[in-house]
């Protein structure tokens, strides 16, 4: 079990998918900034906001229980996790781009791709989904399927950081 410090030490989640994540924190590995937790209260609000106040799927609320403020794996929260989610909305918006599905993404990079995963999938570990943010066409026609799922993109960059490569 995994305490939430922020809000109540009484609070604790089952850690299943993202043990490795809530390890490297005690790990001190060079070039690697702490990961910060999200408090469970602000969890609950990011489900309203974007899942309509349904459950996110398992392997995310660990992500957010253990590093939502601040993730040494992948970007997920620049400026906190409300503002980024509104930033890839507003950028999808301005190109044109509609997903229709309920979507929490991730990895903006530069302005032409990003990730997401599907919250409306039913699973606890979904697979990821790659965007290219090309022409304003349908969004579906930009999807690429990597074919892995969420907790292995994470616990597989956590491998490479362990060997010396830096993701942010």
């Amino acid at each position: 079990m995994y305490q939430d410090l922020n809000t109540n030490p009484s609070l604790t989640m089952t850690i299943e998918y993202l043990q490795e994540l809530k390890n490297l924190n005690s790990q001190n590995l060079k070039n690697v900034f702490p990961n910060e937790p999200l408090p469970l209260s602000e969890i609950v609000q990011l489900e309203e906001l974007y899942n309509s106040g349904k459950p996110f799927p398992k392997v995310l609320k660990e992500l957010f229980y253990i590093a939502g403020n601040r993730c040494s794996v992948i970007s997920l929260n620049k400026n906190g996790p409300f503002l980024y989610q509104s930033s890839i909305r507003d950028m999808l918006t301005m190109r044109n781009h509609i997903i229709s599905r309920p979507f929490f993404g991730f990895d903006y990079i530069d302005k032409s791709l990003f990730s997401v995963i599907f919250l409306d999938e039913g699973v606890d570990d979904p697979e990821i989904v790659h965007f290219t943010l090309s022409e304003p066409i349908s969004s579906e026609e930009y999807m690429i399927k990597p074919g892995i799922t969420f907790s292995e993109l994470i616990n597989g960059r956590i491998a490479d950081i362990k060997k010396g490569y830096n993701y942010l």
